[in-house]
């Protein structure tokens, strides 16, 4: 019988590459939504409770019991670093323009 075709490794790496960025679309789509278009129950319990945590990925709420209510700027963040440091571990030696700029942006957007 007729044998399969292998893959290229730069068809490999490109299948690889363009998994990685449907999946971080998805996801910084899903977070840049929820970052402009906040929940507003979730946003007056943030300013009904006292201090906002540093730590983690949200508020320590009172009125939930000590539950964690999200802060949409920092999940935004994270998602744009850890996507950025999936993109440039994807392309190893070589430059990867888009995953250093989602790094850098994310770190900005974490020391704000």
């Amino acid at each position: 019988g007729a044998e399969h075709t292998k893959l290229d490794d730069d068809f490999t790496r490109l299948e690889k590459s363009t998994d990685v960025y449907i999946d971080l679309e998805v996801e910084l789509s899903d977070k840049t939504r929820d970052y402009l278009y906040p929940n507003p129950t979730v946003r007056a319990k943030m300013i009904t409770d006292k201090g906002i945590s540093t730590l983690g990925v949200g508020v320590t709420s009172k009125a939930l019991g000590g539950g964690i209510l999200p802060l949409p700027e920092k999940a935004l963040s994270e998602s744009m670093e850890k996507g950025g440091k999936k993109m440039i571990d994807l392309y190893g030696n070589e430059p990867c323009p888009y995953g250093e700029s989602l790094a850098a942006t994310g770190e900005a957007m974490n020391q704000l």
